[in-house]
């Protein structure tokens, strides 16, 4: 039994600590073990004097029984309720020898001594650490449970003050990974790399184009590196442009004219560089299983949309690699997420400095969205509180991580733009007339005035009125009138399903009516293909059978609007048992191939019969009215046969407007495309006569 006292490192820090540690040798003897610990803290709290917190800290010999758990609980509440006692935590050790698990209890809201859910398998200390604190001044935790990996934590985060299920609530899903051992580094060999550069380059000579292995491929990632540190290339050459990061051992050949000479020189500098961190791996691994299942967690509660995400992994022990290293790293950790709707990833890692001191930095990852992967490294700060966002907010952030704006913020950029036409600006109040426009039952559009985004589908109509100055010294003004049809990335990547299709036709038919020219805001994914939301948060992949699966413990969950069980909305297969988890968390699981989703609303060809009629409307608007086309950004499929039936096109420099991608086309034609644009950017669009215009932004479109 030690007794420990702990400042602070500041006032801002909290209140210093006294501290009671002791091991139970049973757990049987816990509860007499509590009562002396209790006993001499009070005792020392008196010695003292100095206002301290006072904690309990106990070990136990092993891991409890639910029963023996449910116990601990009880005694805990029975001897600790209005004794002034800050927490108590009991130590779980590992049996396996790895990290210990912790169970924390303290008292609640009513004074009475419970666990606290929130610090499972956490140190109360680490948990200010880990961030958790930067949560809870603004929002209510809920902590998820899935029983998969005790380092790896899983909250749902709902502002305060607002009832959770209130549509204007900030509500957010964030998951913390943590690895508190050793980190290993597999490090290149200078000799087998050449070795292997040249048995490579000599098969991609014979007519090989794929089929490299693991290894060979992760050698050849790092070549544009090694190219530059070898000075083969220039020094401002940008090895992180995704075409670059993404090149195949072929296309690396082709693009950089090497030669083996050139190889061997590079090898050279591959000699002791860290390629791959198992523990890293694996952590981003199972961080972004679980953060898929707190997804699954809120999809069965019928709503589909996925919440903004978060996903923070720290690493405790110092690690030993250059920013370079560091932002590979991040690199291959990043498919992990992918399609998890994250607002950022983060990684957290600590350093020695020079002198030998410890130092603490973050990695921000973003998620590639344009031609360069970015990793922002930097030293860590005392971080604020997270801020609360409105829906509003978050869709915007997710478009300005886009480089892009939101589709309500692009409509009311013609404000901006017609302040050009009047003298030093002076905007008259209704030279900007910007009404958005609803669909009712019978089909027919209706100006409406509601507050920006709470449009429910990907499509969002207009009428604009533009009141433009006649020039010379007339006072007078012409009105131009318009329709407007604007896709929303932010809803499904603004993909097309039904409803979509119905108010770009009902949009066609106003301006048709209206005698007004119409233009379409294009940014979007194309048809919505296979969007079973209610069911797709459901299946995982099995990549070593090659397969889709459901877990047969979630087939008869509710799921959806129609609150209908897993099981009716998809055709599954014999099930077969898989491991999941690691030493004493390992267990069987259950699996089922999914051979079919069926769905409880539109999928596929309800989808595909839209956008084929979306297309006859804007043939037949073009026959009546002017007709117009903004690319924005990603256009592709039904979008790109819009686009184009339109009398005008006019593309942003940055903008894609294809049927399909560069990968589809190289794999069919055998061509070595690098970049989206080579395929459908502005410039090729504009040779075919497809772009009448290419803009540098969206406010000069």
């Amino acid at each position: 039994m030690v007794l420990t006292k702990m400042e602070p490192k500041s006032r801002q820090a909290g209140k210093p600590l006294l501290v009671m540690h002791r091991r139970s040798l049973t757990i049987a003897d816990f509860e007499k073990d509590l009562g002396r610990s209790l006993q001499q803290l009070h005792s020392g709290r008196k010695k003292l004097n100095n206002g301290a917190e006072s904690v309990i800290e106990i070990i136990l010999p092993s891991r409890p029984s639910d029963e023996e758990f449910q116990r601990i609980e009880e005694v805990a509440s029975q001897k600790l309720t209005g004794q002034n006692i800050h927490r108590l935590t009991i130590v779980i050790p590992d049996a396996e020898g790895g990290d210990p698990d912790y169970r924390t209890y303290a008292a609640n809201a009513a004074g009475v001594v419970r666990e606290d859910a929130l610090l499972r398998d956490i140190h109360p200390l680490h948990a200010q650490t880990i961030g958790l604190s930067r949560w809870t001044q603004n929002f209510n935790l809920e902590r998820q449970d899935f029983g998969l990996f005790h380092n790896i934590h899983a909250y749902r985060a709902t502002q305060k003050g607002l009832n959770p299920n209130d549509s204007k609530a900030d509500r957010r899903h964030f998951v913390i990974g943590e690895h508190t051992g050793l980190l290993s580094y597999d490090r290149f060999d200078g000799e087998l790399v050449r070795n292997q550069l040249v048995q490579d380059f000599r098969s991609i000579k014979g007519g090989q184009k794929g089929g490299f292995s693991k290894e060979s491929r992760l050698i050849w990632q790092w070549l544009p590196f090694a190219l530059r540190e070898s000075g083969l290339v220039g020094k401002d050459f940008d090895p992180f442009a995704v075409g670059v990061l993404a090149a195949s051992p072929a296309e690396l050949v082709e693009q950089f004219h090497i030669d083996e000479a050139k190889l061997a020189r590079a090898a050279a500098v591959y000699d002791g560089k860290v390629f791959s961190v198992p523990e890293a791996e694996q952590l981003a691994k199972n961080t972004a299983l679980v953060m898929k299942r707190l997804q699954e967690s809120y999809a069965q509660e019928g709503e589909a949309r996925k919440l903004p995400a978060l996903a923070d992994i720290f690493f405790r022990s110092p690690i030993e690699l250059s920013d370079e290293e560091i932002k590979l790293l991040a690199f291959r950790l990043t498919p992990q997420f992918m399609g998890q709707q994250l607002e950022k990833t983060v990684l957290h890692f600590n350093r020695r400095s020079p002198s030998g001191a410890i130092e603490s930095y973050i990695a921000e990852i973003k998620i590639p969205r344009g031609s360069r992967f970015e990793v922002n490294i930097k030293p860590v700060l005392d971080a604020p509180a997270h801020a609360v966002k409105t829906p509003l907010e978050h869709k915007r952030a997710q478009q300005q991580g886009r480089g892009k704006l939101y589709v309500y913020d692009r409509v009311a950029l013609f404000n901006d733009v017609l302040k050009e036409f009047y003298p030093k600006g002076n905007l008259p109040e209704d030279a900007v007339q910007i009404r958005e426009l609803v669909m009712d039952k019978s089909g027919k559009l209706n100006p409406v005035l509601r507050e920006v985004g709470m449009n429910d589908i990907g499509k969002v109509a207009f009428h604009v009125s533009l009141k433009l100055p006649k020039g010379g010294d007339s006072a007078e003004s012409v009105t131009r009138e318009f329709a407007v049809i604007a896709d929303d990335y932010t809803f499904q990547a603004g993909s097309q399903g039904t409803k979509e299709g119905e108010i770009y036709r009902a949009l066609s038919r106003y301006a048709e009516e209206k005698g007004i020219p119409k233009l379409y805001l294009a940014e979007t994914s194309g048809a919505r293909l296979g969007l079973a939301e209610e069911v797709t948060p459901f299946i995982s992949r099995d990549d070593e059978k090659g397969v889709n699966y459901v877990r047969a413990e979630d087939l008869q969950k509710p799921v959806g609007k129609t609150k209908k069980p897993l099981s009716e909305l998809l055709v599954v297969g014999e099930p077969y048992e898989a491991k999941v988890g690691k030493g004493e968390e390992e267990r069987d699981e259950s699996r089922l191939p999914v051979q079919a989703v069926i769905g409880e609303g539109e999928i596929n060809s309800e989808s595909l019969n839209a956008s084929g009629k979306t297309g006859e409307s804007e043939s037949r608007a073009r026959s009546v009215v002017p007709t117009f086309t903004i690319a924005l950004g990603t256009v592709i499929g039904i979008g790109t046969y819009d686009t184009k039936l339109s009398e005008r096109v006019i593309m942003v420099a940055d903008s894609f407007l294809g049927l399909t991608g560069r990968k589809a086309i190289n794999q069919t034609f055998g061509t070595h495309l690098k970049d989206e644009l080579e395929v459908a950017g502005p410039e090729i669009m504009r040779e075919n006569g497809v772009a009448y215009k290419v803009a540098p932004g969206e406010r000069d479109a």
